[in-house]
């Protein structure tokens, strides 16, 4: 440890010392000679590359719209798969579940174990959501399923 404490206390030193010495090159480097440019200098602009801006006869997604499923039972004992598909010509980007357990539920809840977009004819059109309603105890409720969609 004590090296490398030296170490650093001599880069200290050495940066902080009061002689000036100049940090650029004494001559400069053949080909970069500054120079100065004006308002009628196009040589330098011309070789400039720019990003160009996205176009504006493409707006992209215009309208979000929500679907979602009729209340299902899941009941005690199940394990399902259920899918939301979004309108033809939409795009779904999110999707998920609510659960309608009754107020004296006593049981375990649900395990949701796939809640994700599903690609048919190679693009994401649909939300797909798999639970299992298996686990000791549980008892009887209602799912609504959502997926966000986009056109």
């Amino acid at each position: 440890m004590r090296p490398v404490i030296m170490l650093v206390s001599l880069a200290l030193i050495t940066a902080c010392s009061d002689q000036d010495h100049p940090t650029s090159p004494i001559q400069p480097r053949s080909g970069l000679e500054p120079r100065a440019l004006n308002a009628t200098d196009n040589s330098i602009a011309s070789e400039i590359k720019v990003a160009q801006a996205k176009p504006t006869d493409q707006v992209g997604f215009t309208k979000t719209t929500v679907i979602e499923s009729n209340p299902i039972w899941i009941i005690p004992g199940s394990d399902e798969t259920y899918y939301v598909n979004c309108p033809a010509g939409s795009m779904v980007t999110g999707g998920g579940y609510t659960l309608n357990i009754p107020s004296l539920f006593v049981g375990s809840p649900p395990f949701v174990y796939n809640s994700r977009p599903v690609a048919t004819g190679g693009k994401s059109d649909n939300w797909t959501i798999s639970m299992k309603n298996e686990q000791p105890g549980s008892s009887q409720f209602t799912a609504v399923f959502y997926a966000v969609c986009v056109s």
